[in-house]
């Protein structure tokens, strides 16, 4: 019997190499990108009460909005992906080139909707909080929304230059982004006192100073990913149907889920002030503990697309049951740094006695669930690069709506357990997803698109 403590050791060369030359740049990058929604609630705290649960509340939003970009983007990143692993240069530059041109038209699509409707969406979600959280909301929302295709294209040329083995650029990217959002957020936010509307400049300027560091790449002639020709670009509709038959359906199940936070987001926006924030800070922890098994999504999914492009069945299979088992012993250990590291990391965000107290008390449940979160959110990934993606759709939207938002409505609202009641609840969700994915990965149907080598 496996003793799930026990990091497992790899047994096969190849994979050992890659994940020691990928996984070290994709922790970096993605300990920056958390960094950068952590460092504006940080700053938001040092403001105001009200400017901290005014700029989280609409993180919940961006939140939504910049990941359904990004779960489009993963279509053209699994078929760069498999064309590596198939060893087909031409597939992969067709591949890269027709997701970046469509995911610049879809995303500026997007940031028309939400500068023509912007008033009414925040009515819409955010209408019964008090006055002063909803002019931080909105100060901050008028400028940061500007960072939607901005971040559309970083994910777009970051996951083409994962899935090609470059992991160093977009690590190298987020950490520009962090030193420019911190500057920007402090020189805006305090020293020239515009609080929220200074945070959303310095995340547009960041994300814009992490785009740069990606074209800089890709302009170089001898990287081997390139900028697409703007007046020779044609669409390849047989290409983009591949790659849109891997983006819109994680894209949807992105859509469910992260709508799903948005409106249990709403529910939390009734609670006051104090309650907001304390969900906020949960929320950033929440996200900073999680960083290690957040990278090994990226890795995952690129390392298993590799694999299905190279094609041998067991061969993918056995790549996702060894990160698989490797991210349930890691998440042990999270859910120690759950219970004994959770004040001095809350007392970063915040002095507020109760809003601490609070968040401990959302980070013990929390904890108490992690060793679940790697099954449920891992395995996916792994089904994603195997371009099997129908059966993760239907089962995340099931159990996000029932077990998460209707949870969270009975436990947090109904029973009147406020934000205890819907961590718990986002923490059954993770149990429901845990059961219906460990069964479909040992069945080994999410195989059924990857061919015998």
């Amino acid at each position: 019997m496996r003793n799930p403590l026990k990091i497992p050791k790899h047994t096969d060369p190849e994979l050992k190499e890659l994940e020691s030359s990928l996984y070290p740049s994709i922790l970096v990058e993605q300990t920056s990108s958390a960094l950068l929604g952590i460092v504006n609630t940080i700053v938001m705290g040092m403001v105001s009460t009200a400017a901290l649960a005014g700029v989280g509340q609409i993180n919940s939003l961006n939140t939504v909005i910049f990941q359904f970009l990004n779960a489009i983007s993963q279509g053209g990143t699994v078929m760069v992906a498999q064309g590596m692993g198939a060893k087909d240069e031409a597939k992969i530059k067709r591949s890269f080139e027709q997701a970046f041109m469509s995911i610049i038209l879809l995303s500026l699509t997007v940031l028309a909707v939400l500068a023509v409707f912007k008033d009414a969406i925040l009515l819409a979600l955010f209408g019964a909080v008090e006055a002063d959280v909803m002019k931080s909301s909105n100060d901050y929302f008028m400028v940061a929304m500007f960072a939607t295709p901005l971040w559309a294209v970083y994910y777009q040329m970051a996951g083409a230059m994962r899935s090609t083995g470059d992991t160093k650029t977009p690590m190298k990217a987020t950490i520009v982004m962090n030193v420019t959002n911190i500057i920007c957020s402090l020189f805006f936010s305090v020293v020239m006192k515009m609080g929220s509307m200074g945070a959303g400049i310095a995340l547009v300027t960041a994300v814009a100073a992490g785009n740069v560091v990606c074209i800089l790449k890709l302009l170089r002639k001898d990287y081997h990913l390139s900028l697409p020709n703007l007046r020779t670009y044609k669409p390849d509709f047989a290409q983009l149907k591949l790659i849109y038959s891997v983006g819109i359906p994680i894209s949807i199940e992105s859509l469910m889920f992260q709508g799903g936070k948005l409106i249990v987001q709403v529910f939390v926006s009734g609670m006051g002030t104090i309650m907001i924030s304390a969900y906020q800070v949960g929320n950033s922890l929440m996200s900073l503990i999680q960083i290690p098994h957040i990278s090994y999504n990226t890795l995952i999914v690129t390392l298993v697309g590799r694999r299905a492009g190279a094609g041998g069945k067991q061969r993918v299979y056995d790549t996702l049951d060894f990160f698989l088992r490797k991210s349930i012993a890691l998440a042990y250990y999270v859910s120690i740094v759950c219970f004994f590291f959770t004040y001095p990391l809350a007392w970063i965000f915040t002095r507020e006695p109760e809003v601490i107290r609070i968040s401990i008390g959302l980070m013990a449940i929390h904890g108490v669930f992690m060793p679940f979160w790697p099954i449920a959110f891992n395995s996916p990934q792994g089904f994603k690069g195997a371009r099997e993606t129908r059966y993760s759709l239907v089962v995340g939207t099931a159990s996000m709506w029932i077990f998460r938002v209707f949870g969270s409505w009975f436990f947090g609202v109904f029973l009147g357990m406020q934000a205890y009641g819907i961590f718990l609840s986002m923490c059954l969700d993770w149990v429901i997803r845990a059961y219906f994915y460990r069964n479909w990965f040992r069945s080994g149907n999410w195989l059924k698109n990857v061919k015998e080598a």
